[in-house]
């Protein structure tokens, strides 16, 4: 659940959220409900919640929590990134392009830098390295050099 509030921008609150909970709670039910039903047609199938039906209360952490966990998660993430770019940053063949977007409801810019590699599986793999809000009006891109310095 971190990692899905890292990716999205999502407020760490959003782990409290009754609604979501709610959802979750539903999910973790129906998947025991149709563990049930398979294992009518098939008796060799297990039931369908991995766990059985449990309370979410007791899963799911508060927005503190959450916040606290980040700064590890990030740590975490930080060493499999440099993991992963190493091999394909010594054999130059990486690219590095800048992303801006507008965000219409804050009027506000954003400046991001995207990284694309293939790595030595022939695998794509793209990944945004960060991200800031952008207050520059020219977007020229001898403006966003000056920027990124």
């Amino acid at each position: 659940m971190a990692k899905w509030i890292c990716e999205d921008l999502r407020p760490f609150t959003v782990s409290a959220d009754p609604g979501l909970r709610k959802v979750f709670q539903e999910l973790i039910s129906l998947g025991r409900f149709m563990g049930i039903f398979l294992n009518l047609w098939y008796s060799y199938l297990s039931s369908g919640s991995k766990y059985g039906n449990f309370d979410i209360k007791n899963v799911v952490r508060g927005g503190d929590t959450m916040s606290n966990y980040v700064y590890s998660l990030a740590d975490e993430c930080r060493h499999e990134l440099k993991q992963m770019l190493k091999e394909p940053f010594e054999n130059e063949a990486i690219c590095i392009s800048p992303d801006m977007w507008s965000d219409k409801h804050k009027q506000l810019s954003y400046l991001g830098l995207w990284c694309s590699i293939v790595d030595a599986d022939l695998k794509y793999i793209a990944v945004d390295l960060c991200c800031r809000t952008y207050y520059e009006v020219d977007q020229t891109g001898d403006n966003l050099l000056l920027v990124g310095k």
